[in-house]
């Protein structure tokens, strides 16, 4: 395996490795560019770094079979926790992932001491890329290098960056957002890129127009219910099983597929909702926010226990989450396949943002037969 076998998103970040480096590939998918990089010679040493079980024996299995196990060291572990000083090295790659998580992992990193600032960091977010960019500027990061490549039809960037150890950078927002480089270069590839984004907030301001218009219309017609809906927030709250019974009338739980554990998860609905947080997963550093935020209701898109928890013992980050969620009261809800499939549900709403104009049911999941009730009048 050489560079060449590499997708080109990965072969641009191996482009920007150096001769020599001793190199740690974070969230490493197959070790492919450890791999690809210690065939070549083009590193003295790699650490391939998985935070889940699979992926990490993928990895394993991907090193052994290519007899790269004396140039590459697979380790379990999240994030930058796989690394110690006796590793000294001098290169860091981060690719395939958002541009907010990639900085949570650098802030982890940086907090725990695993990132000491003697690391070049090449990284590429899949998307995020201003709040990454932003996480290094904020920590005196000098960005020496950007680069944006087109794949599958997706657009992507990459950065490389160095810790400056005196100038402390201040960065404009056309920066943060467009990049230090890319805007220059001005390449048919970044041009393309921002022109899909002004296309979908043209859209997306549109729909929001409609739906004000919408509103406003209602509104004219009973022009006393604003007022009203203002007096009725103030005296009441909602519960958290009003809100719920709300939302299942628009996506049964009976939609979610066999095996989905969706609803309530943890806590209780029988309280009033204060501050609610949406998620798509369950992490501990998504309930460390919620604690830090106040948040009494978190709903999130996947559902937090698929499989029966056998302790709760805190010295376990995933189990100490459940644990922390419980001490906090925060309740846990979770819509997952049920929101999908449900009627103008998530599949309808990527519909929607990837501006598809035909679109056909493909195949029908669950029926659900409505009981009507009448009241008959003498």
């Amino acid at each position: 395996m050489d560079e060449s076998q590499l997708s080109l998103r990965l072969s641009t970040a191996a482009s920007y490795v150096e001769q020599g480096d001793r190199l740690a590939d974070i969230g490493s998918d197959h070790a492919y560019l450890p791999c690809a990089l210690a065939s070549n010679g083009k590193v003295a040493f790699a650490i391939a770094g998985e935070v889940v079980k699979g992926p990490f024996q993928a990895a394993q299995n991907q090193v052994n079979r290519l007899g790269l196990t004396k140039q590459i060291s697979v380790r379990l572990g999240d994030g930058l926790e796989v690394l110690s000083p006796a590793d000294e090295v001098s290169a860091i790659t981060i690719c395939g992932m958002g541009g907010s998580l990639i900085a949570s992992i650098l802030d982890n990193g940086f907090k725990k001491g695993h990132l000491t600032g003697k690391e070049r960091l090449i990284l590429q977010p899949n998307v995020g890329e201003l709040t990454l960019r932003k996480w290094l500027v904020d920590h005196n990061y000098m960005i020496t290098a950007e680069d944006i490549i087109e794949e599958n039809d997706k657009i992507y960037e990459l950065m490389v960056a160095v810790k400056s150890p005196t100038e402390k950078f201040v960065a404009t927002a056309s920066q943060l957002t467009f990049g230090f480089y890319l805007k220059d270069k001005n390449s048919a590839i970044f041009k393309k890129k921002w022109q899909k984004e002004l296309e979908k907030n043209q859209y997306i301001l549109a729909s929001l127009k409609k739906i004000k218009c919408r509103s406003n219309s209602k509104n004219q017609t009973n022009p006393s219910r604003n007022s009203r809906n203002r007096r009725g927030a103030e005296m009441t709250k909602t519960y958290g099983s009003e809100f719920i019974q709300k939302f299942e009338s628009f996506a049964p739980k009976q939609l979610a597929e066999a095996g989905d554990p969706v609803g309530l998860a943890v806590g209780t609905l029988k309280k009033p909702i204060g501050k609610m947080m949406v998620t798509l997963d369950i992490r501990p550093k998504v309930v460390q926010e919620a604690i830090e935020k106040q948040v009494d209701f978190i709903f999130a898109h996947h559902p937090p226990i698929f499989r029966p928890i056998k302790n709760l013992a805190t010295d376990d980050a995933q189990t100490k989450m459940y644990a922390d969620l419980l001490k906090h009261d925060i309740t846990v809800y979770a819509a997952h396949t049920n929101l999908d499939v449900a009627t103008n549900g998530m599949n309808t709403w990527l519909a929607d943002a990837l501006a598809l104009k035909e679109t056909e049911i493909m195949h029908v999941t669950k029926r659900l037969t409505y009981k009507k009730n009448c009241r008959i009048c003498s």
